[in-house]
């Protein structure tokens, strides 16, 4: 008990998805709220750490991490040698963070590649790859 019911939602968000693919998009506010409902559960299964639909945020987490590391950097005089163990502890965590958000900009753009290629050979069954593999996840 007390335990989120994610399956219910991937099932849902693929429900939405194919309503678009049996109506071919004439209701595409269907797919924008399959986005916010697939965004809302990520948000809440990472603990606001990550998103799925918009790369704004992770743009801007990856800029702050890459700051942070710089200015540590630079603030060192050139040279981690004289980095403090708090130096060092807040630069592996941010060089995790910067990592994890390179991988989810980098997802996100290959993603955006495929699907348009997608679309492009098979118009609207392109949303049967999305929706299926929501079902296979779910």
């Amino acid at each position: 008990m007390g335990q989120a019911r994610y399956e219910l939602v991937l099932f849902l968000v693929a429900a939405m998805e194919l309503v678009c693919w049996c109506q071919e998009l004439s209701y595409p506010e269907m797919l924008a709220a399959a986005m916010g409902l697939q965004n809302a559960m990520i948000t809440s299964w990472s603990g606001a750490a990550l998103r799925t639909t918009h790369m704004t945020g992770t743009a801007t987490d990856l800029g702050s991490s890459l700051g942070r590391i710089c200015s540590r950097f630079f603030r060192a005089c050139w040279s981690s040698e004289s980095y403090k163990e708090q130096d060092w502890n807040a630069h592996a965590v941010d060089q995790q963070k910067l990592f994890l958000m390179c991988c989810l900009q980098f997802a996100f753009v290959a993603g955006g590649i495929a699907g348009a290629a997608a679309f492009r050979m098979s118009e609207m069954h392109a949303l049967l790859l999305p929706a299926g593999l929501t079902i296979i996840l779910g």
